[in-house]
C-alpha cells in the first residue's frame, strides 16, 4: 500500500470515529439524564480527531504549504 492510500485509509477512519462520536453524542443528549463525563470525552476526542485530520491532509500531494 502506498504512502497516499494509507494516509487516506488514516483520514477515512478518524473521519468515521468522527461521525460515531457525534452519533453517541446525541444518543446521550436524548436520554433522561446525560452522562456527561462521557460527552466530554467523547467532544475531546473529536477535536483530536480532528486536528489529526488537517494534519494528515497536509501531508497529501498538493495539499503542502508553499515555501515549506
Amino acid at each position: 500500500m502506498g504512502r497516499n492510500q494509507r494516509l487516506r485509509k488514516q483520514i477515512a477512519s478518524l473521519e468515521w470515529q468522527i461521525k460515531h462520536h457525534k452519533e453517541k453524542i446525541g444518543e446521550e443528549y436524548a436520554k433522561p439524564s446525560p452522562n456527561w463525563r462521557n460527552i466530554r470525552k467523547w467532544e475531546k476526542d473529536i477535536t483530536v480527531f480532528e486536528h489529526e485530520v488537517e494534519r494528515l491532509r497536509e501531508r497529501l500531494p498538493g495539499k503542502r504549504k508553499k515555501g515549506a
